[in-house]
This record gives structure tokens, C-alpha cells and sequence, in this order.
């Protein structure tokens, strides 16, 4: 919404004079010199509002040659080699070298939201300006090639969503084909344009009055199918809205259990071997527990969701299945710690992955496993070392 209202609303409110429209208290705020969208207004504001959305369309072409550039840059001056190798580099620590030579996050939400104010724009102003309308279409054929571009060799792998966010950004696209028919019908009814009714001007620099209000009577002209369709639509959506409401009133007046799984059946197959391997390792190892028995004896004992069934089903966990800081991916990337699913010959880098679990999880030890737990200088740097790549991550 944010982004909306910079690139439209801001732009439409600027240079606006309400003093015809019969709203109340606008004339006070705005009061320029467009009472209207008359053609003085498409040739100031329209083409600024063309030539930003243009702009808009090409900037996924540029962002990517931009930054994909800097990215193959950074490679070069790490290993000095017009063709970059993965074997050779000056990194002093592994994450270093991925931060380096691995891919940035892909921000899926960000993507959504540029979509999103490009066709509530588009949508908002096209009735008067159509060439934003094949403008927009060149903006969504750019962003599918070159995110299926940056998909196979730019970006890291994504986590696994699911179609909410999608279904939240298409329901908000409804929103937009209503504002076109309310916009669309102010701009057709326009009666400097349309009707040739202009009122007179003392000087030559003054702005015509539109003469154009809300109040106007509803006439039967080019701009009616707009206001139609309009009205229709905002009733539709109410009526939907409150058959919801009765639905969810039920629902919750009439619960039933929603057939949930149990958790240790709802668990993918690497998350139940993740959680299984950390927990025996602490116990046989460490001599602590995280889990009460009881739940770790049913996670052993427990079956898994199969494939496809595991990818469809709603109660299925996705992305982190427990509240282990251990078992984020990015803080298991930014610690470098190797899950106990992962430890044969990695000796070097077991002590420091056995001294970041306990560090954590020391509420879990015992009084005497606290009073023999040594914590020296160098681990202490070590550590440091970690955390301040971690926060770095989060600024």
C-alpha cells in the first residue's frame, strides 16, 4: 500500500484542486491548480505517471544485470580469474565463501508487492491513459523471463510456501478492477472533454474550473457502464463478505475437530531424521535432553506422511516443524553448525558444532554439567565470530 501511494496517489493529490468536486473539506487540503483530468493534466501528470510505470516495467532487466554483475565482480577479486573457481579463494572462513559465491534471498513477498501496485496503477488510471495497459503487459512478460532466469542461477533455493500469500495477493487484484469503474467513470464524465462545457477565465495563465462534481445527476452517457459495473461489483463483494461471515459464525458455533494430525505424524521425513538424530545425539553424547521422553518415544515410533499426499495435505508442517534455533536454516547456516545427522569426518568442525548446542541449550544442563562445562577465550571468539555474521544478517 505503501508503494501505491507514492507512485499514485501522492502524484494525483499534488498538483489537485477539489473546489468543484463537492467533497467537503478537500478544497481546504488541495487546492492547485487541476480541477480535473483535463488534457493539461495528461501532459503533466499522465506522461510522469506513463514514464514511471515504463520505468517500473524495464527494472527487473536492470536490477538483475546490476546486481548479478557486482556478484560475478566480487568472485573475480576473490580469486583474481576472469573465470571464477569454486577451488580457489581467499575466504578465511566457509561462510565467507558463501556469502561470496552463493546467491541472495529471494524475497517473494517484495515481487508480490510490485506486481500488485503495478496493476492497481495501471488499473486506477488505464480508462484514461490505455497505453499503461500493454505497458503493464511488458512488465509482467519481463519479471516472468528474467525471474525464471534468476530462479536457476541467481537466487538461493526458496522455502516451500504455500497459496496463501498467492491467494491474498490475487483477492487483493479484485480491489483493482473496482477502482478502474469508480475512476474510470469520474474520468469519462469529464464535461470539458466530453460535453464541451468550459467555464471562463479572467487570465490566460488561470485553470479552467471543471464545473464536474459528485453530485452531479447520473446520466445515461459513455461514463455510465463504468459507475454500473462499479456498483455491481462493491455489492457482490458485500454480499460474499457477510455469506463468509455467517459461514465462519457457524463454523465456530458448530466446532468440529478439524481432523488434525498429530504432530509426530505431520513431520517430513528430514525434519522427523533431524529431530530424531539431534535429540539421540545430546542424550548419548551430552548426557541432556530436550525432548520429555514420552514425546521422544513417539517421534521414534511415529510414521511419516508420504509423497504426494505429504505436498497436498494442509496439516502437513512446513519450513521449521520446532522452536529449536538450531533447526533455521539461516542460523544454522550463519553459525555454521552441522546437524548430528551430518557429523562424520567433520572432527574440525564437531567441537565447535557440540559447544554451539550446549551454549544454547544451557537452561537444559544439569548443575554439575554447568560447573564442568569450560568456556575458554578462543571458543569464546569463535563464537563471537558467528554471531556478529548472524546479526549482520538481520540489518
Amino acid at each position: 500500500m505503501t508503494e501505491f501511494f507514492n507512485t499514485a496517489i501522492i502524484l494525483l493529490l499534488l498538483k489537485s484542486n477539489f473546489s468543484d468536486t463537492g467533497i467537503p473539506f478537500m478544497s481546504i487540503l488541495f487546492n492547485d491548480k487541476y480541477y480535473d483530468f483535463d488534457h493539461n493534466w495528461y501532459d503533466e501528470i499522465g506522461s510522469a505517471l506513463t514514464f514511471t510505470i515504463f520505468y517500473s516495467a524495464l527494472w527487473p532487466m536492470i536490477e538483475f544485470v546490476v546486481f548479478y554483475g557486482m556478484r560475478v565482480l566480487f568472485r573475480f577479486l576473490d580469486s583474481w580469474s576472469i573465470l571464477p573457481s569454486k577451488y580457489k579463494t581467499n575466504k578465511s572462513t566457509i561462510q565467507q565463501y558463501v556469502d561470496t559465491y552463493g546467491g541472495p534471498e529471494y524475497l517473494i513477498y517484495w515481487k508480490y508487492s510490485r506486481i500488485i501496485n503495478l496493476a492497481w496503477v495501471t488499473f486506477m488510471f488505464g480508462p484514461g491513459i490505455p497505453i499503461l495497459y500493454p505497458t503493464f503487459l511488458l512488465a509482467l512478460i519481463i519479471q516472468y523471463c528474467v525471474e525464471r532466469l534468476c530462479m536457476a542461477y541467481y537466487y538461493k533455493q526458496p522455502p516451500m510456501y504455500d497459496d496463501t500469500l498467492n491467494k491474498n495477493s490475487v483477492n487483493l487484484l479484485y480491489y483493482a478492477f473496482a477502482l478502474q469503474m469508480f475512476v474510470g467513470y469520474w474520468m469519462y464524465s469529464n464535461k470539458q472533454i466530453f460535453t464541451n462545457e468550459v467555464k471562463e477565465v479572467t487570465k490566460s495563465n488561470s485553470s479552467i474550473p471543471s464545473n464536474h462534481s459528485i453530485w452531479d445527476p447520473i446520466q445515461l452517457n459513455q461514463a455510465f457502464p463504468f459507475l454500473a459495473v462499479g456498483v455491481i461489483f462493491i455489492a457482490s463483494k458485500i454480499i460474499h463478505v457477510i455469506i463468509i461471515m455467517i459461514a465462519d459464525y457457524r463454523e465456530k458455533h458448530n466446532f468440529t475437530y478439524e481432523n488434525l494430525k498429530k504432530y509426530t505424524m505431520s513431520l517430513k521425513q528430514y525434519d522427523k531424521v533431524w529431530l530424531k538424530s539431534e535429540e539421540k545425539y545430546i542424550r548419548e553424547k551430552e548426557n541432556f535432553r530436550l525432548l520429555p521422553d514420552e514425546t521422544y518415544r513417539k517421534l521414534v515410533t511415529s510414521g511419516v506422511l508420504q509423497l504426494p499426499n505429504a505436498l497436498t495435505n494442509k496439516n502437513f508442517i512446513q519450513n521449521v516443524p520446532t522452536y529449536d534455533i538450531l533447526a533455521n536454516p539461516k542460523y544454522e547456516e550463519r553459525f555454521q553448525y552441522f546437524p548430528a545427522m551430518m557429523r562424520e569426518d567433520l572432527d574440525d568442525d564437531l567441537f565447535m558444532s557440540e559447544k554451539i548446542r550446549k551454549i544454547i541449550n544451557l537452561p537444559y544442563l544439569t548443575r554439575n554439567q554447568l560447573t564442568q562445562f569450560e568456556f575458554s577465550s578462543e571458543i569464546f571468539k569463535m563464537i563471537s565470530e558467528k554471531v556478529c555474521s548472524l546479526s549482520l544478517l538481520h540489518r
